[in-house]
């Protein structure tokens, strides 16, 4: 369909203006006449009130005058294009990005003659409605109990949302930092997950929580971090706590650096730590590694081998695991920053099989940051979403984290790629402007969440739209979608998770989606 407006020929003084309301079909032929002897020169405003291409089109009766032809925007001196060819008709074509009052200019230097002008500009295609089901977060969060600092991670369990992460207490809703109905709770604490208040007090970690996870009846919350005590009590990075009273259970697994994230095996129950350990358990085993939920006995089997190539720092620095997901074929996806996966060349993102950690399967995304790109950038893969295996979309997950290359191909941060190769999903292209540690998918949205501004297109620094620090994507098309709730503070996003009609975001910031709420949001989910 095309919008059409007619530019009135008239003689000398007439001026002639047509506004087109957006996406009417307007189709109007009005001639006029003018010669060269008088005042030559005809100027036609007329209305844009969207942007986009627009077309100009002039012709004339008398084949021996001659007609200059010229387009003119709002409020700028000049023309911004013209035709003094002898051409008849005369064509001008102009991607308006500037709406309001534009003008064609008729200068007719030779003869007399009559002449018609039009100006059309087609419709935008309107876009193609929502899958049955897709939905998107509300535009605010509700109001709930926050935190004096960065929450890393949330889970939420039966009716309960547990956050782990920097913070030393939690206050209530619209109050702030320290008020004095503040509730003291050191990197630990547990929500109700329809009121968002305190449910109970937890044990207090001595330093930073960053994973956490369940046991597969929920009785149990499993925390890993930088953290050496837990209410006093020895637990070397890693402990577990009963959801039913919030105390603190013998399981001791222990490791020697830091845990980074965590997942509960689908079948055995065990939980999957990874990090940047190299002993867990009292047993020497490198960045991951599967412990048993009751004794927190180490897994001698389950025992893949993440190593490092050679070369400086950055992009090769010491290997840690950043991901864990698991996949609908018996895969078990990981990322984080390493080369190598039981001896195969795998670039920050591996998949191995489940069943044995041992085979290293062909997925391989190669996501990567080149050598000297970035200073400050050494290539990780931060999560791996994948749809659940109701989604239409589940020959493809989702990659992000703080990377430039994707199997060779410029993608910073975010992409979606193919769930059995790693090949980049053709069209996908929804990219960001800085590190996006966090990403998650419900089967029809991706929010992506971190540091960066911008987000969407091939290269987000150029293509995207402004979105600070979170966002939406639609998972099948990789369109970047309305919403747009802004978090604030300089690192913004660093946790996201979707558990029924809630999504949860954890974070460094202190508003988002225009509401006061720092650390910690829960947004409805709703139909799009």
């Amino acid at each position: 369909m095309r919008r059409t407006v007619s530019l009135i020929a008239a003689v000398i003084t007439a001026l002639a203006t047509l506004t087109v309301p957006a996406h009417a079909a307007v189709l109007l032929d009005v001639s006029g006449s003018g010669d060269a002897a008088g005042a030559s020169w005809f100027v036609h405003p007329f209305e844009v009130t969207e942007p986009g291409p627009i077309t100009v089109t002039v012709d004339w009766a008398d084949p021996d005058a001659s007609v200059y032809v010229f387009l003119r925007a709002p409020d700028q001196p000049g023309n911004v294009t013209n035709d003094r060819t002898a051409a008849n008709p005369k064509t001008l074509v102009w991607d308006v990005q500037t709406t309001g009052t534009w003008e064609v200019a008729i200068k007719i230097k030779q003869g007399a003659t009559d002449y018609t002008a039009t100006a059309t500009q087609d419709d935008p295609e309107p876009p193609p409605p929502p899958p049955p089901g897709a939905t998107v977060p509300a535009d605010s969060p509700d109001g709930w109990w926050q935190t004096d600092d960065r929450v890393r991670d949330v889970l939420q369990v039966g009716d309960q949302v547990w956050i782990t992460g920097h913070f030393t207490a939690i206050h209530p809703p619209g109050t702030p930092v320290g008020d004095p109905a503040s509730i003291a709770e050191a990197g630990l604490a547990v929500l109700d997950a329809t009121t968002g208040e305190p449910v109970m007090d937890t044990p207090d970690l001595d330093g930073n929580g960053w994973a956490l996870t369940a046991s597969l009846d929920g009785s149990t919350v499993y925390v890993g971090g930088t953290f050496l005590t837990v209410d006093g009590v020895q637990r070397k990075r890693l402990a577990a706590i009963d959801t039913a009273t919030g105390t603190l259970t013998d399981w001791a697994p222990n490791t020697n650096s830091l845990v980074r994230a965590l997942a509960t095996h689908p079948t055995t129950g065990q939980v999957l730590a990874g990090g940047q350990f190299d002993w867990i358990g009292g047993r020497l085993q490198r960045h991951l590694a599967a412990v048993d939920p009751v004794t927190g006995v180490t897994d001698a089997g389950f025992d893949p081998l993440l190593e490092q190539l050679d070369g400086p720092c950055p992009p090769r620095c010491s290997p840690f695991v950043d991901a864990i997901a698991f996949g609908h074929d018996g895969e078990l996806y990981l990322g984080g920053h390493f080369g190598l996966v039981n001896g195969i060349a795998r670039e920050n993102a591996a998949a191995v099989a489940l069943d044995d950690p041992s085979v290293t399967l062909d997925w391989d995304p190669q996501a990567r940051t080149p050598n000297g790109r970035n200073p400050n950038q050494k290539g990780v893969v931060s999560e791996i979403a994948v749809p659940p295996a109701t989604s239409d979309h589940v020959d493809r997950v989702v990659l992000c984290g703080d990377f430039y290359l994707l199997n060779e191909v410029a993608t910073p941060n975010l992409a979606a790629v193919d769930a059995t190769t790693g090949l980049a999903v053709p069209g996908w292209e929804a990219t960001t402007d800085g590190g996006t540690p966090a990403c998650v998918t419900d089967g029809h949205t991706v929010i992506a969440g971190g540091h960066f501004l911008k987000l969407g297109g091939p290269l987000a620094s150029e293509t995207g739209l402004d979105r600070l620090h979170i966002g939406a994507i639609d998972l099948g098309t990789g369109d970047v979608l309305d919403w747009n709730p802004s978090a604030n503070s300089v690192l913004g996003v660093h946790a996201l998770r979707y558990a029924g009609d809630s999504l949860y975001v954890g974070g460094d910031f202190d508003r988002i989606g225009g509401t006061d709420q720092q650390g910690v949001a829960r947004f409805a989910v709703v139909a799009r």
